[in-house]
């Protein structure tokens, strides 16, 4: 049964992102990019042990703002207290948790690129007594999300790296294959996973949160990022890099219709003239050597790629002076 994705957020995102619930189709109707893109910013206290009375309001807060691609980043920031003592006058303990956070959309071309936040924030505990007959849970938290559409084939790369009393965790729903998700609890450390999705309508969810429940007094940090990048299908993971790209042009693209990657020698007539041989190799292989009357300006090598791998692709350039020039660049594959 084919399922509509949904943003995964609570309450004031989900109201922000009205409309979230999309049906998935082979080709989406409309064009790529996101869409009902927003930031919440919500914190919370609770009591998690105990027999105890709040001394002081500490209401949930929850507020949403509308995020846009290639705008400014979003910058959110919460601040709560949890304010309890029991029976006994003289235990009283307090816990405060800060979060601060910066969220970005990127799209690059008209293709949606990435969902970003950044944070920093806090847990504060004073108390009273060496151990409080309460136990209270301070909760800050940012949470981030969109509907994404894709026109093409496109691996989406889920990354993380936290540290100290936050967590992170990011979700993708496919309407084919349900959720897809990491998740980093209160430890140091970073979490990656990738797929490769179809054309199709997509929910995204990011979320940040520094939280502690205790019962004596404490003080820690965290710190981090997470991120849902998006990536067509065989595209470069990065551009050509290298001193060889003068002489030697690799493309932003593999080719996953014709199995392959075409490079061009430079058009330059000077540098043409300086060449005496220019060399291919894909994963380490050589598979191209291009000499003599066929160093012509822009002239096209194509080179053989399997589909279903990664490819790293370099082009060496010997100059008649015997100085060597290489250029190199990865690329995504074409199939998972």
């Amino acid at each position: 049964m084919t399922r509509s994705p949904r943003i995964l957020a609570c309450g004031g995102l989900a109201a922000l992102l009205t409309g979230a619930v999309l049906a998935a189709v082979p080709a989406p109707a409309r064009a790529a990019g996101f869409t009902e893109a927003g930031v919440q910013v919500s914190a919370s206290t609770s009591l998690w042990g105990g027999t105890c009375t709040k001394n002081a309001p500490s209401d949930s807060t929850n507020d949403g703002s509308p995020l846009v691609a290639n705008g400014p980043a979003v910058t959110s920031s919460t601040t709560i207290t949890a304010d309890y003592s029991p029976a006994d006058a003289s235990d009283r303990i307090t816990n405060t948790a800060a979060l601060s956070a910066r969220t970005a959309l990127a799209t690059s071309g008209g293709l949606p690129r990435s969902l970003t936040t950044t944070f920093s924030g806090s847990v504060t505990t004073t108390s009273t007594k060496p151990v409080s007959a309460c136990r209270v849970n301070a909760t800050a938290r940012v949470n981030a999300g969109a509907v994404v559409v894709l026109d093409r084939p496109t691996w989406v790369t889920l990354t993380s790296t936290s540290k100290g009393v936050g967590q992170v965790e990011a979700y993708l729903e496919d309407p084919d294959n349900g959720y897809r998700g990491i998740y980093s609890g209160n430890n140091d450390g970073t979490s990656s996973t990738r797929a490769l999705l179809r054309p199709g309508t997509y929910g995204v969810n990011l979320g940040v949160t520094a939280e502690r429940g205790i019962d004596r007094a404490f003080s820690g940090r965290t710190s981090g990022s997470i991120t849902v990048g998006f990536a067509p299908a065989g595209s470069a993971e990065a551009a050509p890099s290298g001193p060889g790209a003068a002489y030697v042009g690799l493309p932003a693209a593999r080719s996953c219709a014709t199995h392959g990657a075409t490079a061009r020698l430079t058009t330059s007539k000077k540098r043409v003239k300086q060449l005496r041989s220019v060399s291919f190799t894909v994963d380490g292989r050589k598979v191209a050597t291009v000499k003599g009357k066929r160093l012509t300006r822009g002239r096209a090598v194509n080179l053989p790629v399997a589909d279903a791998r990664p490819a790293s692709i370099s082009a060496t350039a010997i100059l008649k002076n015997g100085r060597k020039r290489t250029v190199t660049a990865r690329y995504l594959a074409c199939t998972g």
